[in-house]
């Protein structure tokens, strides 16, 4: 009779021993949450430096508010992990990890996913030893929740079309450092829109400088009109279409006589012996495209000048620029012709002849 009892407590004891893995419970599902990208972003083309944050989803919570992971054991495993490439290589640093597009990156945050990783923690295709006790363990996710950001690796960031996986991340509850070994999926993440359109704003223009040779004027030509020469430069620009273009125009103003609202040029020679005076000269802009055209009014000095522009609207909590209608975005064409017309203008009572040379910087921003 004590031998069978004794029979008893060992086989007792072998059944306490054995393992479980672990599982969601039958009542709950992978709370996956969606996150709606946008169809396209701008951007300003150029370089940028590393980790600049092109666009911020915020944290999106899961389809299942509560997630509950039971029967593991002590030795069990958290991974977050990526699931498909370039995003299951080596980070960039800062936990961001490639993309199909050149010089834009991916950073996922992953939040309450149960015991000390209910922080904010980001993806990164590691495995974190669990919390569990020396006996059987339980953990709930409660209200889980995924943020991805598109952030700039360093350097120039070209137009082209961002592609994602989807879904792109999860996390994983397993017995082992594998999505393979026992256990099961807590949360995920998917995305709605798997391809973003990066649209680098920027134009380039096909020439350094213009040159408007004036020749020789005879004064008595202002005697019929105050406007005299029309010699006319050209120039192209290849532009990402959409992209809005400012100008200034950076020369000294006229001192003294009418400026036609500060659209005179100073001469070089201004004041000096041998120098023309009572004219300045003044540019006027019209663009092949239509989208604008100065007339005779002049180009106002040291002040941008908005010359193209498209519509456009902000999404401040997610942090990132696009067109109102992508379709008819409006701004700089593709290829924008600009025609510039320098005058001499005649700005006092009397001309003076004399040697009438003047220079000035045109400065184009682009965004």
């Amino acid at each position: 009779m004590q031998f069978i009892y004794l029979t008893a407590a060992i086989l007792f004891m072998l059944s306490f021993s054995s393992r479980a893995d672990c599982n969601r419970d039958r009542n709950d599902s992978v709370s996956v949450s969606t996150i709606s990208l946008p169809d396209h972003i701008l951007i300003n083309s150029g370089s940028y430096a590393k980790g600049t944050v092109l666009y911020d989803s915020g944290f999106v919570a899961g389809s299942d508010n509560s997630v509950t992971i039971k029967d593991c054991y002590q030795t069990y495993y958290v991974g977050f992990i990526y699931l498909s490439a370039p995003q299951t290589g080596s980070t960039l640093g800062d936990n961001i990890y490639p993309t199909s597009l050149e010089g834009v990156g991916v950073r996922v945050y992953a939040l309450n996913q149960a015991g000390p990783y209910d922080g904010a923690r980001a993806i990164d295709n590691s495995w974190q030893v669990g919390d569990g006790g020396i006996l059987y363990s339980s953990h709930t996710l409660n209200n889980s929740s995924y943020k991805l950001q598109l952030v700039a690796t360093g350097g120039a960031i070209s137009s082209g079309a961002l592609t994602l996986p989807s879904p792109l991340a999860r996390v994983d509850f397993r017995e082992n450092k594998t999505m393979t070994s026992s256990g099961d999926i807590a949360s995920s993440l998917s995305v709605s829109s798997s391809q973003v359109n990066v649209r680098a704003m920027g134009c380039i223009a096909d020439r350094a400088s213009l040159n408007f040779d004036m020749s020789d004027i005879n004064v008595a030509r202002f005697d019929a009109a105050s406007r005299v020469g029309g010699v006319t430069q050209s120039l192209n620009l290849a532009c990402e279409p959409g992209t809005n273009v400012a100008l200034t125009v950076q020369a000294p103003p006229v001192a003294d006589g009418d400026n036609q609202n500060n659209t005179l040029i100073a001469l070089s020679q201004d004041g000096a012996s041998g120098a023309a005076d009572g004219v300045g000269v003044q540019l006027n802009l019209r663009l092949a495209s239509g989208s604008y055209d100065s007339g005779q009014n002049g180009l106002p000095l040291n002040a941008p000048l908005a010359i193209l522009s498209s519509q456009r609207v902000v999404n401040g909590s997610e942090g990132y620029t696009a067109f109102s209608d992508a379709g008819n975005p409006g701004g700089a064409q593709a290829s924008e012709t600009l025609t510039f017309t320098a005058d001499y203008y005649k700005n006092k009572a009397t001309v003076t002849p004399g040697r009438a040379n003047a220079a000035g910087t045109l400065t184009f921003i682009y965004n």
